[in-house]
């Protein structure tokens, strides 16, 4: 398979990136000590946002349980009758419809672009045009039977990298043509306390408070996409297209940040270090057992990490033959120059 491979480290001061369901800070063990961790879905969560600012025509996927009342505000725009039981009918091609509330959801969230939405629209108003008796199942069969198999359309590049599973239609999964890490610390790292007030402006005394976790910690991510597979999501894609793609989703892996208490620890932090490869064939490999055993500080975290990451590199390349058509390290080269480098190769 054809790479594009990012080691990064991403230095994070006081923050509380990713919680858990109690509200406390994300950590593993690894290496026999405690580190702190971002979960692979909570950066994916963000770089998916970020990709769609930086490619807003071909990153339109909707992640959502409320694909019925979508397909409701699509069906009542074009003033079709009875499409309440329409709407519930071409939802349940991607999942089991709980039509009991209010507001009709599927069981789970679907991960949907606008365009198989209209798609399925237009193919069943068009089958009910032809066959005016037709029930809501057997046009949302025809609605089916079009949707496009094997590939997505041009604005499902977000799906084509993030992958979805349609339990009720296998043949629309997508395998996820992007792969991700969860970040860990490089060192030993505890969780601390954060005792918060509240005042009350209205008050001459008393307030209220509470307890948080947070962490400071150097991290160390992967994120490796696959370039075939992400061709092959898309139909083969035209050249010009799949540049504009790699663009945006390099520059999305390396400035997207978790949003997680943004207004008390704000955590939009740059990576200090990235090392990008692009190989023509090979498997995926990430480098997290540099840091099986914790750096030390030496003047901080971010320096003795960077150069622990380079010397395994180097070690992984002597030991396994590890080729790559462009190696490139950033800040040795500013952020686009970095990414420009890595794309460079895929020149029409």
């Amino acid at each position: 398979m054809e790479l594009l491979e990012l080691h990064l480290l991403q230095s994070y001061p006081v923050c509380c990136p990713n919680r858990d369901d109690l509200g406390a800070a994300k950590s593993a063990y690894y290496g026999g000590v405690r580190r702190a961790r971002i979960s692979s879905q909570c950066m994916k969560r963000s770089q998916r946002r970020l990709f769609r600012e930086l490619a807003p025509q071909h990153g339109c996927g909707i992640r959502t349980r409320l694909l019925p009342g979508y397909l409701l505000g699509l069906l009542q725009a074009r003033g079709a009758a009875g499409a309440e039981a329409l709407a519930a009918a071409l939802a349940g091609i991607w999942c089991k419809v709980d039509a009991r509330k209010s507001e009709p959801a599927a069981a789970a969230p679907v991960y949907f672009s606008p365009a198989e939405a209209q798609l399925m629209v237009q193919t069943a108003l068009a089958r009910r045009e032809e066959k005016p008796k037709a029930t809501p199942a057997e046009l949302a069969k025809a609605a089916a039977e079009a949707l496009p198999r094997g590939h997505l359309m041009s604005d499902a590049a977000d799906i084509a990298l993030f992958g979805r599973m349609v339990t009720s239609d296998p043949e629309l999964s997508t395998e996820a043509a992007a792969m991700y890490t969860h970040a860990i610390s490089t060192h030993l790292c505890e969780p601390e306390l954060d005792y918060f007030t509240t005042a009350d402006d209205l008050l001459s005394a008393g307030a209220g408070g509470g307890m948080l976790e947070f962490h400071s910690a150097c991290y160390y991510r992967y994120v490796g996409l696959n370039v075939d597979l992400l061709r092959e999501n898309l139909g083969q894609p035209d050249a010009e297209t799949l540049r504009l793609l790699l663009r945006a989703f390099v520059d999305s892996a390396l400035r997207a940040a978790p949003s997680a208490r943004r207004g008390s620890m704000c955590a939009s932090c740059l990576p200090d270090y990235a090392l990008g490869l692009h190989r023509r064939s090979g498997c995926p490999l990430q480098l997290a057992a540099a840091f099986e055993d914790p750096v030390l500080p030496e003047g901080g975290y971010a320096a003795p990490s960077r150069e622990r990451l380079r010397s395994f590199f180097r070690q992984m390349q002597h030991t396994w033959n590890l080729k790559a058509e462009v190696t490139v390290e950033l800040p040795d080269k500013c952020a686009d120059e970095f990414t420009e480098s890595l794309i460079a190769p895929l020149a029409p």
